[in-house]
């Protein structure tokens, strides 16, 4: 499964380079997080939701949790 980060990129025609220059992180930083070997900061994993729209809890769901599915009425 390709890391929503790394899918943000790839539709979006950005390098890890370029990303991580707008970031004002390293382009290993961005490899790390989208090969699971590292985790954002949460202040990264903010900067990272608020340039890309990737939601915080695929970047850092130790932290934040996943939408609940909402429930069908019966």
């Amino acid at each position: 499964m390709t890391h929503p980060l790394r899918q943000y990129r790839e539709d979006n025609g950005l390098t890890a380079e370029t990303l991580a220059s707008s970031l004002g992180c390293s382009k290993a930083t961005i490899s790390r997080i989208e090969t699971g070997d590292q985790q954002p900061s949460p202040d990264l994993a903010k900067a990272i939701r608020d340039a890309t729209g990737v939601p915080l809890w695929s970047l850092r769901p130790d932290i934040w949790d996943a939408p609940s599915e909402p429930r069908s009425a019966a």
